[in-house]
């Protein structure tokens, strides 16, 4: 489940995990504004539902970020 949660935390997005006797809700929010909701049996299932459903509105790419390479090494074909 912290792999799920963290690649919320990681796009940027805020998100709202709640249970009722109905099961998991949650609520995310992207750094568009966007909204998303999902409800699962299980929290995992509901997290699951709701990355779904921001991968297919971005078409698989919720955020370009820009990275910056720090430092880098050369790997040989023959070491691959």
């Amino acid at each position: 489940m912290s792999d799920l949660m963290g690649w919320l935390e990681y796009n940027d997005c805020e998100y709202n995990l709640s249970y009722s006797s109905s099961g998991f809700k949650i609520n995310v929010i992207d750094i568009n504004g966007k909204q998303f909701k999902a409800k699962g049996a299980t929290a995992e299932f509901a997290l699951y539902k709701v990355i779904k459903k921001i991968l297919e509105e971005y078409h698989g790419n919720i955020v370009n970020k820009d990275m910056y390479v720090i430092e880098a090494e050369l790997i040989e074909k023959e070491d691959m």
